[in-house]
């Protein structure tokens, strides 16, 4: 089973492809609205438990369409777009196929689609390494 590739802006409509080196939110580019939060496992106050839940919902997503078993190891950083309740948030994780152990570098975005309700979006859940797609679900 494949997964999506179209581009998608959230209002499903398809939007331009902008050049990366103009506009790349996974390294702070494009957006002055955009928050970078580097993470530590140590510290509980940088370390939300819904940045955690959103990084799983986009590693299972990737498991499911490329039929993997990536297991997450560790969030790196984020960025949040937005400072209101709603949110996109653009996290790089490192996750690890439990068969051989090898750390892949993961980048991915959800977006909230409601304030204050669990309806989220995962627009992107890919190897960093990889073809970017901008896949959706």
């Amino acid at each position: 089973m494949g997964r999506p590739t179209a581009r998608h802006n959230g209002s499903g409509s398809a939007r331009p492809c902008i050049p990366e080196s103009i506009y790349d939110p996974f390294v702070g580019k494009g957006t002055a609205r955009l928050i970078e939060k580097i993470w530590d496992h140590n510290d509980p106050r940088s370390s939300p438990c819904l940045f955690k839940l959103y990084t799983l919902l986009g590693l299972h997503r990737y498991n499911f369409y490329e039929g993997t078993n990536y297991a997450l190891r560790r969030i790196e950083k984020y960025y949040k777009e937005g400072v209101s309740a709603c949110k996109t948030l653009y996290i790089t994780c490192v996750a690890v196929d439990p068969a051989n152990d090898s750390p892949h570098v993961f980048w991915i975005k959800i977006w909230e689609g409601q304030c204050g309700v669990l309806d989220l979006t995962c627009a992107i859940a890919e190897p960093r390494d990889g073809p970017r797609t901008g896949s959706v679900s």
